[in-house]
């Protein structure tokens, strides 16, 4: 696998914690579940406040050098706050998926 100029990270692992600084935003994660390059699954446990949070990540390949990543995300967090957020994150997976567009 190509890391493009990244360093090498070690392997990712159910238990695991990891703080990810991604599109502007740092989060610190707990690994759930981890097959790559196919399967990532995670809780953001600390910085961003939300609330019951779960992501799950899957990577299917769809041609010759193409993959689709579908990146499903839960949070439970009732009211205004719950409105503010999902516009929060919304706005973080896009800056996201433009800066690993660019990156790729």
């Amino acid at each position: 696998m190509s890391t493009r100029g990244r360093q090498e990270r070690s392997p990712i692992a159910p238990g695991m914690i990891r703080r990810l600084d991604f599109g502007g935003q740092a989060d610190i994660k707990h690994i759930l579940a981890a097959d790559p390059p196919r399967l990532f699954a995670y809780q953001i446990i600390a910085g961003f406040p939300i609330e019951r949070h779960l992501a799950v990540m899957v990577i299917v390949p769809v041609g010759e050098g193409q993959s689709q990543l579908s990146w499903y995300q839960h949070a439970e967090t009732p009211g205004l706050r719950g409105v503010v957020q999902r516009r929060q994150v919304r706005a973080f997976v896009r800056r996201g998926m433009s800066a690993l567009a660019q990156e790729l």
